[in-house]
């Protein structure tokens, strides 16, 4: 596939690759740096722009960022009603640079991954950058080292808290949250077994990335993140290829005793015995609670809220950063500063479309 149009595009794009490659393997351990590098790396790629709108997936990504321009635009020439204009506030350019850039950076970058190998330098770079993760990880917790480690007046932080100072055990690696860390981690599991996969008949490879595989699950355990440990368990059956009728055997269990505790209201205390497990315990609400008690859960509240408003406004939205005012405007007590649902903070920002 030609996907240069000359020499002088060539030049670009092999520095462009190099610096790419660079900035992926320090994204998780030097993101300032990797910062700048893979944003000259697009602005490179982007010269080479007939490649860019020759991807037909790109322009549902285009045509969604010129509705989140046209929606703020409308927004500043007042063509809301006066009681939506009060409520947004002046922030909502500031969100849609949480937007543009990636969809620009998204269609950039795919001329740096077009063939099956460029993509598996890609993974390899991303499985090398992860290890200097899971080493400073494992010597938190194990060894207790911490920081914050800074270098270049700054510029590169790795956090690296102090697990007593928290009153409980955490991995955080250099991100300043358990969460963060168990993000990153299982964003990188599924490489890790479609590497373990592709070389499981080598014998030295095969033991590099099954080790490597046993050290992310161990780390992503270790983080106690629920979100990680959700996602790494969803994640298996659908990297084997996992039949429909084993997640709708699963959805069957789940769905059957959701409705036993509504309906037959069976006491949270037989989960009881789970709460043992330190693992398991961050899963398991107290068992004096009732199920009413969870919809005054707080992101129980957040969701509802976020849903109430989106049927008020389901096609254009409230605008960007609005959910926080609009949640003080309607409830008393704390104040949140988005809806802590990506799907649900979209769509009220931007409405369904």
């Amino acid at each position: 596939m030609n996907y240069i149009d000359n020499y002088k595009s060539f030049r670009f794009l092999k520095i462009g690759r190099r610096l790419f490659h660079i900035g992926i393997f320090l994204l998780p351990s030097a993101f300032s740096f990797s910062a700048v590098l893979l944003i000259v790396s697009a602005f490179l790629s982007s010269l080479n722009y007939k490649y860019i709108f020759k991807q037909k997936w790109n322009y549902p990504f285009f045509a969604v960022g010129i509705l989140m321009l046209l929606k703020n635009i409308l927004l500043e020439i007042n063509l809301f009603d006066s009681k939506n204009s009060l409520v947004l506030s002046q922030s909502h350019w500031i969100d849609l640079l949480n937007w543009i850039p990636l969809i620009w950076i998204f269609s950039s970058f795919q001329i740096y991954l077009v063939t099956k190998n460029d993509r598996e330098i890609c993974y390899g770079l991303l499985l090398a950058g992860t290890f200097p993760i899971l080493v400073s990880g494992f010597a938190q917790y194990f060894l207790g080292w911490h920081g914050p480690f800074e270098a270049f007046n700054g510029l590169i932080v790795w956090y690296q808290k102090s697990i007593e100072s928290r009153g409980y055990n955490s991995l955080t690696g250099p991100f300043n949250n358990q969460n963060y860390a168990g993000a990153w981690l299982v964003t990188i599991l599924p490489i890790c077994f479609f590497k373990v996969k592709k070389h499981f008949n080598i014998k030295y490879k095969r033991i590099i990335f099954l080790s490597f595989l046993i050290a992310l699950f161990i780390g992503i355990f270790l983080t106690n993140s629920r979100n990680a440990i959700i996602a790494s368990f969803l994640s298996i059956p659908i990297i084997l290829g996992v039949s429909f009728k084993f997640w709708l055997v699963i959805f069957i269990f789940i769905f059957s005793f959701l409705i036993g505790i509504i309906i037959f209201e069976l006491p949270l205390e037989i989960l009881r015995p789970l709460r043992k497990s330190k693992i398991l315990e961050s899963f398991i609400p107290h068992y004096d609670l009732q199920f009413k008690d969870f919809l005054n859960f707080t992101r129980i509240k957040l969701w509802a809220n976020a849903i109430s408003s989106i049927m008020q406004r389901p096609f254009w939205g409230w605008g960007a950063s609005s959910f926080s005012v609009i949640y003080m405007l309607n409830n008393e007590d704390f104040i949140f500063l988005h809806t802590h649902n990506l799907i649900l903070e979209v769509t009220h920002n931007y409405g369904i479309i």
